[in-house]
């Protein structure tokens, strides 16, 4: 034993001596070239950085604050250390980091000039509130949906719109923490690869279309604020569990210039990949989209009931884009006439009109391009939709001259785009225009209004009313797609919830203090349509047999509640 220690001290002795000869011979060999006065004293290769070894991956090794760089990881370091998808496509540097920290450190991002706070709506005081969340989000996940779900009212506006308006905009001068997925063209092919890098179970994933963010335009990568918001309320108004929901973006480029040349902005910098490679990518996510206007459709359902029940409606939009339900299509096409940028949308656009634009094109060449305050002095319209985030189009002039022709029931103006900035008008400017009679709905949050010594409570257009119960609906159904009809069935479903007394007092949707019971509903009414069709499958079959109140039951049972649950240790399998 001694004799064989002996030996390996000897050889450690010979290695050592071999590796310090080695080093002073190959350190005269400069540039593939000998040469007799490179001394090994001045030799410093500059160019070689240490490396460490970590022992964690994914996650694990971004939550790890002596290892994790954020942005700045290389992208050979993200493939072998499990890390892509789980950060923005553009790696960044230290000194950028820095940077970005020592602007905070001097003027707080959610210090708003009051220039913008006019703009968009969101106040210096919103936006410290939605840091502090995401920051109580990061510590503790159950708590922030507890505190989420106990002030729902309070907080939705602060988690999604208008705040998320304001986010979207400044996400990349906001990122500090990865949250969600990042899928780019440069994953083209390898889709797959980047998605394992998740291992958890999903029931629900959202991503956006970053190319029109509300009415903000072209936002490339930074349009992941709206799955990060949208899955928040998920969870809180439908009980989704957090850890089974994935917000995602896919960076295909943004045409937005100005995004492309800030040094923080984390996304691909290159013009909008768009035609037949765009569709590749898409594919290759393997994602199905299904869009419709069905939130519209339910506030106009209860609008008009409110207005006047037995009377036929008719509507003037800004843009084009509305489903028909229970009258034929020529019929519902008959009660719609469309306005954009240049006027009124008729046949004389031929070739010009968009295939989903063309049904509701007026058959009346001479009325092509005509302006909105004619169109309603002639049409008479009694709904008035503003989808177009063009500003102040629904002027004095506008909704007096609708106002006017309302004689036998109240009008109804929906002024959708966001943020507040691009509004059609304003709830003040409804309800003092038309005399205290306007039935209004808006799609971002908009002040009570005092007219005449009555209050007239305003109501938000937002689709957290509908969409998380659409979803819960069809995750628990097991349907795999959304079909029209589970949409509009859904649609029409909502403004049953609404006493005629509140609708009177200015509500359109239920109030939203009960959204838990309004997700449940919702869903509920999405399981029975979806069967209707025979798409369910899974354990809803058998609750469906119980009938429809045994069915909401179920429903109700199967949503998630923020609590601390008793935890256990339970080693994964690679753990010794």
């Amino acid at each position: 034993m001694l004799g064989i220690v002996r030996l390996v001290r000897e050889k450690r002795h010979v290695y050592r001596r071999a590796a310090s000869l080695i080093t002073q011979h190959s350190s005269r060999r400069c540039n593939s070239t000998l040469v007799d006065d490179c001394e090994v004293g001045n030799y410093e290769p500059s160019h070689i950085k240490p490396s460490s070894i970590v022992r964690t991956t994914g996650t694990e090794l971004l939550h790890e604050p002596w290892a994790n760089k954020g942005s700045a990881f290389s992208h050979s370091e993200r493939d072998r250390l499990g890390l892509r998808g789980l950060l923005p496509p553009r790696a960044t540097t230290m000194e950028l980091q820095a940077g970005r920290f020592m602007e905070d450190y001097y003027s707080p991002r959610e210090m708003i000039p009051p220039e913008d706070v006019k703009l968009g709506g969101v106040t210096t005081e919103m936006a410290r509130r939605w840091m502090l969340l995401q920051q109580l989000q990061d510590r503790n996940e159950t708590l922030f949906y507890k505190v989420l779900l106990d002030n729902f009212v309070e907080m939705a506006p602060i988690v999604y719109t208008p705040t998320v308006g304001w986010v979207c905009v400044n996400f990349h001068n906001l990122y500090r923490r990865p949250r969600g997925m990042y899928f780019s063209a440069h994953d083209k092919g390898e889709m797959g690869g980047t998605g394992r890098t998740v291992q958890r179970p999903l029931e629900l994933e959202q991503f956006p279309m970053p190319s029109r963010i509300l009415g903000l335009g072209d936002l490339g990568l930074n349009g992941l604020g709206i799955p990060i918001g949208k899955l928040d309320l998920y969870c809180a108004a439908a009980g989704f569990h957090p850890s089974r929901v994935l917000p995602v973006v896919i960076d295909v480029g943004t045409n937005n210039a100005a995004l492309r040349n800030d040094p923080l902005y984390l996304g691909l910098r290159h013009p909008r990949i768009v035609g037949a490679e765009y569709i590749e990518i898409i594919d290759e996510f393997e994602v199905q989209h299904h869009c419709s206007r069905c939130v519209t459709a339910a506030a106009a359902a209860a609008a008009a009931a409110a207005a006047a029940p037995s009377l036929p409606q008719r509507v003037c939009m800004l843009p084009a884009g509305m489903e028909t339900y229970g009258l034929s299509a020529s019929a519902a096409c008959n009660n719609f006439w469309m306005l954009d940028s240049e006027g009124l949308i008729t046949h004389k656009r031929g070739d010009r009109l968009r295939e989903h634009v063309r049904p509701f094109a007026q058959a009346d060449h001479q009325f092509e391009g005509e302006k909105l305050l004619e169109v309603i002095k002639r049409v008479k319209p009694t709904i008035l939709l503003g989808l177009s985030g063009a500003g102040r189009l629904f002027t004095p002039e506008v909704l007096a001259a609708l106002n006017a022709n309302c004689t036998s029931q109240r009008p109804i103006i929906f002024p959708m785009s966001n943020p507040t900035s691009k509004m059609e008008c304003t709830s003040e400017e409804a309800i003092v225009h038309t005399e205290g009679r306007a039935i209004f709905a808006s799609g971002s949050p908009q002040p009570d209004v005092e007219y005449n010594g009555k209050t007239y409570h305003i109501a938000q257009a937002n689709n957290m009313q509908l969409f998380p119960g659409i979803a819960l609906g069809a995750f628990l159904g097991q349907t795999r797609i959304i079909t029209d009809d589970m949409l509009m069935r859904a649609a029409v479903k909502l403004p049953s919830m609404i006493s005629m007394s509140a609708i009177e007092k200015g509500y359109v949707y239920p109030a939203l203090k009960d959204i838990r019971d309004i997700s449940a509903t919702i869903a509920t009414e999405v399981i029975l349509a979806a069967a209707d069709e025979g798409l369910v499958r899974g354990p809803a079959l058998i609750a469906l047999k119980s009938g429809k109140e045994a069915l909401k039951r179920w429903v109700v049972k199967m949503m998630y509640l923020p609590h601390y649950n008793s935890l256990n240790f339970l080693p994964n399998k690679n753990q010794n």
